[in-house]
């Protein structure tokens, strides 16, 4: 087994995941099957419990990698193990979660139906308490009617305190340790902003200070990972905080997962601002993964070959002994984001030239995201809604995809699709526009999918799903080569040495 631990960080991991988290979690599979210690790291104020157990219940998260969040840890390191304290703890939450509280008047009658009560004293407003599962959640404190203060319990103990301002905004934000001690202190000034992080330590009783949250996390960077360890970062929301650390002797991997180039999304077009800074010190990256060829020749034409950017494609996990069909009465599925880039609003406008030729088709569009009620009313519009259903996310993708003649992707640029090669390797042909990036460094055009000829058409679009769906023999070799070419190219086995080669190097 290596001695290295690789960590691959983004700033938080949703728990309906889009293509990046998808990106994680199916590469650290790729490390823990290869005996590699593998780590997710996040730098977001969530909880991460529940999804733990709800994405290692689904085996999307290998059973051997963790998910390592900043605040959990700091949490763990003030922690301290006395029996006594605990059993304090445990009184005190065991008194406060009690519904009836000496000494208040109290409105019960929300209590069953939504969890809350509220609390009186003299005819004054004092208290609202929360409960998740019939353990407090949270405790809000009010002075003349206004929220003055939040104590907020996890695990039944008091782990955060948030101060509000006579507006009702933050004001300061305190995390606790188990035995009441703050070792972290969040100062907030205008809208919302962050003015000042205090850092306490407990023995040295010295205190840290910081003006935002990249200097802090890349302090907590800094002391948290090793000169053995090696960071790969996926969220280039996070590039500040890693170009802001001292501790070079971390090898560090970045990544990009997404077409870099504003509209029109091809070379000569202006660079997103989120790329800008680490594009121009590309000279000073360790290593720099792209996903299609044709995106490191673009980059290498702008910025310089300094013989740090490597290629390695988006993998999947492929089941060999999986039972392809796709003889399924005439049915599209698009699994993607509902954000206006993917334009699945053209898949719905094609389906209604369809409907002319092929009665019963249907499609069925899962994901999450702000587009949802435009494709909602669209559907509506155009009166087809017997024929075009709108799900929500979904974990199960081989139940999906089982029921799928074909997927499509009409977005106006990609990086390189997970869901192109989620559905074929599950045997689903794609018919895709010819966008930057990935489209045709996946799909080998008219052997196991189509690529259009014209981006934005929807008549070609309509056209290219009439014939793939009406030709069921091209349709089933389509799935057959569509596997085959995951297997060889996209496979977690297919692509466990490239990442392998950089990590080791």
């Amino acid at each position: 087994m290596t001695e290295v631990t690789t960590y691959m960080l983004m700033y938080s991991l949703p728990e309906k995941a889009g293509g990046i988290t998808s990106v994680m979690l199916n590469r650290a599979k790729i490390l823990a099957e290869n005996n590699f210690s593998c780590k997710l790291l996040t730098l977001d104020d969530k909880n991460y419990d529940d999804l733990r157990k709800k994405l290692k219940d689904t085996g999307r998260l290998h059973k051997s990698v963790e998910i390592i969040n900043i605040y959990e840890e700091l949490e763990i390191f003030n922690d301290v193990n006395d029996k006594e304290v605990d059993q304090k703890n445990k009184q005190l939450f065991e008194k406060l979660n009690e519904l009836n509280q000496e000494g208040f008047y109290i409105q019960k009658d929300q209590y069953d139906t939504s969890n809350y009560a509220r609390y009186f004293q003299n005819n004054d407003y004092v208290m609202y308490k929360k409960w998740n599962d019939n353990k407090l959640s949270h405790i809000d404190y009010f002075q003349n009617r206004k929220r003055i203060k939040r104590h907020i319990f996890q695990n039944e103990v008091l782990r955060k305190e948030i101060v509000f301002n006579e507006n009702n905004k933050t004001n300061e934000i305190k995390y606790f340790s188990n035995d009441g001690f703050c070792y972290l202190s969040y100062w907030y000034g205008k809208d919302d902003k962050v003015i000042n992080i205090f850092y306490f330590n407990k023995t040295s009783k010295e205190v840290l200070n910081f003006k935002n949250n990249k200097q802090f996390h890349s302090y907590w960077l800094d002391q948290y990972l090793t000169v053995k360890d090696t960071l790969i970062l996926d969220g280039i929301g996070t590039y500040p905080k890693v170009e802001n650390m001292k501790n070079s002797d971390v090898k560090k991997i970045f990544t990009i997962h997404t077409n870099h180039f504003e509209a029109p999304y091809e070379y000569g077009a202006d660079i997103k601002p989120e790329f800008k800074r680490m594009l121009s010190n590309i000279s000073e990256l360790d290593t720099l993964v792209v996903l299609t060829e044709e995106q490191k020749s673009d980059i290498i034409k702008q910025f310089g070959d300094y013989n740090n950017i490597k290629v390695i494609p988006n993998s999947v996990y492929f089941d060999e002994d999986l039972k392809v069909s796709t003889n399924n009465e005439n049915s599209i599925v698009i699994l993607q984001r509902f954000v206006e880039m993917k334009n699945i609003e053209h898949v719905i406008q094609a389906v209604k030239i369809v409907k002319k030729k092929i009665k019963d088709v249907s499609l069925n569009i899962y994901g999450i995201g702000p587009q949802k009620q435009e494709y909602i009313k669209l559907i509506k519009e155009l009166e087809l809604q017997d024929h075009v259903f709108v799900n929500d996310y979904v974990f199960n993708l081989r139940e999906v995809y089982a029921n799928a003649s074909l997927s499509v992707l009409t977005s106006e640029y990609e990086g390189l699709s997970m869901s192109v090669i989620e559905a074929m390797s599950y045997g689903v042909p794609v018919i895709a526009y010819p966008v930057n990036y990935g489209p045709e460094s996946i799909i080998r055009n008219n052997i196991d999918g189509i690529i259009t000829k014209n981006k934005n058409d929807i008549n070609e679009l309509a056209e290219q799903i009439i014939y793939l769906l009406k030709k069921d023999k091209i349709r089933t070799k389509f799935s057959e080569n569509a596997r085959e070419n995951v297997e060889e190219n996209f496979s977690y086995q297919a692509l466990f040495e490239k990442w392998n080669g950089i990590i080791k190097k």
